[in-house]
């Protein structure tokens, strides 16, 4: 758990777009081919809750150090999401395995949470967990439980995010002075994610505003 420095947007925003990958985490789960890999996005209702989806599918992808050390092979083909499931869940998974290989017991992968639970307009509380499955190991040591191994190595992840969206919460306070964003292809899901997050923002004004104006209507009509 970390308590975070930084609006829970931005970490959202964070997840869902992994073109940063390179250069925050290049040698450790990041490379410069994997912000080169295409990106599709899906969005819909789920439970009640609006969704976002982004899926990564890659061959003759080679996997960067952490990556292989988690999941045992060089080269492999990878199907990758993340999706912000609701406004404080993002789910990640990875799935990875020689070609052709996916669906067999040659997979190995993982299923990683975010919570991201807002505290105010500056700071959140950021928990993360990981699951794979029970009898997958690790490269290095056949004893290690690849999930066990991931939570071992993962922090040092997190801190290289950590220290990004620090500063980019900084940047939040300097004034705009004309200043407008250029987006490109690999944003629409950010983008996606920000006009579902301000649409539950402003119908939870009008909910705080409604009972206001009845209130006010039935002192008006008392006092008539």
């Amino acid at each position: 758990m970390f308590d975070a420095r930084q609006n829970y947007l931005l970490l959202i925003e964070n997840l869902l777009d992994i073109t940063h990958f390179y250069p925050l985490h290049d040698g450790n789960i990041g490379d410069k081919e994997n912000s080169k890999i295409p990106v599709e996005l899906e969005e819909g209702e789920s439970e009640g809750y609006m969704f976002v989806r982004t899926t990564r599918h890659v061959h003759g992808y080679r996997q960067p150090p952490y990556l292989k050390e988690w999941f045992l092979y060089d080269t492999i083909e990878r199907i990758h999401t993340h999706c912000m499931v609701s406004p404080g869940l993002t789910r990640v998974v990875m799935r990875v395995a020689p070609e052709g290989e996916l669906g067999t017991d040659k997979e190995r992968g993982y299923t990683l949470l975010h919570l991201h639970l807002p505290v105010d307009e500056r700071n959140l509380i950021w928990r993360w967990n990981v699951s794979c499955k029970g009898w997958h190991t690790t490269l290095s040591d056949p004893n290690m439980q690849t999930a066990r191994k991931v939570a071992e190595m993962f922090p040092a992840v997190v801190a290289q995010d950590q220290w990004a969206l620090e500063r980019q919460q900084r940047m939040m306070e300097f004034p705009d002075d004309g200043y407008s964003e250029l987006f490109l292809k690999t944003d629409k899901a950010l983008r996606r994610a920000r006009q579902i997050l301000m649409g539950l923002q402003r119908k939870e004004r009008e909910l705080q505003i409604a009972p206001i104006e009845r209130a006010s209507s039935t002192k008006l009509s008392a006092m008539a």
